[in-house]
């Protein structure tokens, strides 16, 4: 037999959540079959369509294993299910919570405002500059030579060339993507010259001229706007 519907619990109804990334969460009917399973779904429609996830019995939340869009309204509700039978009717009710609103724009958004680097003596880079896209906007610079479809969220740091030759990582990535890319240019923004371009998280500079300031952009590589991350 199916089992009753479940309790929704958390997010309470029509709140607003202090992040984008809410675990939801449920509690199981104390009568009828036990549930083996929990179909979780969840999206910006009223009654949400998509199967998000499913839970195995007796575990009774989820955390979205992608972060959500900020400022929006999403929807859930749950189905438990007993050995391939699910319960009929709960998404008659239906919970919905709003997402926080984004953060400001990052410092160095734009090419005028890069974040300076620490150039570091050796590879094994043990200073670090953190960054994040998150709320990031495109700049108006000329696109670069590759991942150009992401650059929509770019930020910018600079560093002065001490040698003709330096690496530069991508590391600790967090967020909805860790694909990443780079350019690196010379000349003052507005025109710049890019040097080399690279998809990978690390990019191995040659022929640089010691004394010289490089600006480096960073971005995620994917066309998805609201795709975020934070990296060192």
């Amino acid at each position: 037999p199916a089992p009753e519907c479940a309790t929704l619990v958390a997010p309470a109804d029509a709140s607003t959540v202090a992040s984008i990334n809410p675990t939801l969460s449920w509690t199981p009917s104390a009568t009828g079959a036990a549930p083996t399973a929990y179909k979780v779904y969840l999206g910006i429609t009223n009654p949400p369509t998509v199967l998000t996830a499913t839970i195995t019995a007796p575990v009774t939340s989820y955390p979205p294993t992608t972060s959500l869009l900020y400022a929006t309204t999403y929807y859930w509700f749950v189905t438990p299910t007993n050995a391939g039978t699910d319960t009929l009717g709960c998404n008659s009710t239906v919970y919905s919570f709003t997402t926080p609103l984004p953060p400001p724009a990052p410092a160095n958004d734009d090419c005028a405002n890069a974040a300076e680097l620490t150039v570091n003596p050796n590879l094994l880079c043990d200073v670090v500059t953190s960054g994040t896209t998150i709320s990031a906007t495109q700049s108006t610079e000329t696109a670069p030579s590759c991942a150009a479809t992401g650059v929509n969220d770019d930020v910018w740091f600079k560093f002065t060339a001490t040698s003709t030759s330096h690496r530069i990582t991508i590391r600790n990535i967090v967020g909805a993507t860790q694909d990443m890319a780079m350019a690196v240019y010379t000349g003052a923004c507005g025109d710049l010259v890019q040097v080399q371009c690279s998809d990978a998280e690390v990019m191995n500079l040659s022929g640089l001229t010691a004394g010289t300031e490089y600006k480096v952009r960073v971005w995620t590589y994917t066309a998805t706007a609201a795709t975020r991350s934070s990296f060192d």
